[in-house]
């Protein structure tokens, strides 16, 4: 303590000789305030100083032992005590000593990081990229151990810094060190096995990837434009994630996903969702509906036999909005996926559904485009399309979107085709759709 009080002397006496080049002596002293981060550093030193049976005695120490100048006067109170030393391990040769000094580093920053100014002190001594390194280090050598704490507070810290930096770590960490676009690299070039041992890891991993998504979208809404195109990184990671969710869950031999690991996912897909359609004009339809490494079918499907309620409609909006993938082989999952999301449509009278029903008629639309060897003049396809009738004249957008899964099921009716054999439903289709485009024609 008594360190500290030359260092605040100190750094008066500096201020007030600065002033007097200045010529502005006669204005007020202020002295700034001490940042959280090395308040909540001083408050853990003091009590680790007067324990020298703490593990962290030698370490802390010595932080002040070292300091000659001004007669040991502590002048780092404005900026990141000690992380750089701790979490760099210069102090011992012993790993698990350095461990222990890397997490203890990690933890006072976790707690201490309160608002922008911590942020700031953090940013300046490059601690986000030190990081975000170490993590790739740590994932690097042989992959992550699920019963190791470093990596989990690895991830933590970095989220701690990106919630309660405000817009200064938003903009740092989403557009100049793109912390969402480091995450997709990690996810696609990564075995899923060496990054995410346990779906504890994968809770803690998606958790920092949905606050970043939402900062970027709340950052979009406040600056648009501010942080970069954040829509081409949902779109990109979309199909990546639900990929290593699928893995999580078999890995962890759970039959039916649930807790917080389909929580976790689902609330990062509903903001990723959002993300992709608030950069679109007049809420336009997707370009990028189908790409190699979109969500496949099957864990589509997947998805929604996992949820209900609130939870299945945030699902439905993200199957209509993210990258699909499109493989030969999963005709029968497609044709299983569109008569649920067709039932979405013609059974949901919430407000919240009636607004995504122009969305999934789209999509189904363009599955059934690209199925269409399988599912062209399908009865019960048809039969699921035509119930959506009534709802789709609820909407904007609607009416053509249900009138193209129709004529993509019925390209005969587009040419004029009559066949005697037909079924009655195909008839019934033909007939309608005829009179759908008399309407059209007369308005």
């Amino acid at each position: 303590l008594d360190s500290v009080q030359r260092g605040l002397v100190v750094r008066r006496a500096i201020s007030i000789a600065r002033r007097k080049e200045q010529g502005t002596d006669d204005q007020p002293l202020l002295v700034s305030m001490l940042p959280a981060v090395s308040a909540i550093f001083l408050g853990w030193a003091s009590m680790i100083v007067s324990r020298p049976s703490d593990d962290m005695f030698p370490s802390v120490n010595r932080t002040f032992l070292r300091l000659g100048d001004y007669h040991g006067a502590y002048k780092d109170c404005f900026a990141l005590p000690a992380f750089i030393s701790l979490f760099c391990g210069s102090f011992s040769e012993d790993n698990s000593q350095a461990r222990k000094e890397r997490l203890w580093a990690l933890q006072f920053l976790k707690d201490g990081t309160r608002d922008a100014y911590c942020y700031q002190v953090a940013a300046r001594r490059h601690v986000p990229e030190l990081i975000m390194s170490s993590f790739d280090s740590l994932v690097s050598r042989g992959g992550l151990n699920k019963a190791d704490a470093e990596p989990y507070i690895l991830l933590e810290a970095l989220e701690v810094l990106l919630l309660n930096g405000g817009r200064v770590s938003r903009h740092h960490l989403i557009s100049r060190l793109g912390i969402i676009s480091w995450m997709r690299g990690l996810v696609v070039a990564r075995l899923h096995s060496s990054l995410f041992p346990s779906v504890k890891m994968f809770c803690t991993f998606i958790g920092l990837l949905e606050s970043a998504f939402r900062c970027a979208a709340q950052q979009e809404r406040e600056e648009p434009g501010s942080i970069g195109d954040v829509r081409t990184e949902a779109l990109d990671m979309a199909g990546p994630l639900v990929s290593a969710y699928m893995f999580s869950v078999d890995r962890a031999d759970t039959h039916v996903p649930s807790g917080d690991a389909l929580q976790k996912m689902l609330d990062t897909l509903d903001i990723m969702s959002s993300v992709a359609l608030m950069q679109l004009n007049d809420g336009g339809a997707l370009v990028d509906s189908f790409r190699e490494d979109g969500v496949s079918m099957v864990a589509a499907l997947e998805l929604l036999k996992s949820s209900s309620g609130n939870v299945y409609i945030k699902v439905v909006q993200a199957l209509s909005t993210l990258p699909l993938s499109a493989a030969s082989s999963d005709g029968k999952e497609a044709k299983i996926l569109c008569l649920r999301l067709l039932s979405f449509v013609s059974d949901d009278v919430e407000e919240d559904a009636s607004r995504l029903s122009a969305r999934v008629l789209t999509r189904v639309s363009q599955i059934i485009s690209v199925y269409s060897d399988t599912l062209c003049g399908c009865d019960a396809m048809i039969e699921s399309v035509l119930k959506c009738k009534i709802a789709a004249q609820g909407c904007v957008g609607g009416v053509l979107a249900w009138s193209h899964c129709l004529s993509h099921l019925l390209p005969q009716a587009m040419n004029g085709d009559k066949n005697e054999t037909q079924s009655e439903v195909v008839l019934v289709a033909k007939q309608v759709v005829e009179e759908t485009r008399t309407t059209h024609s007369r308005a």
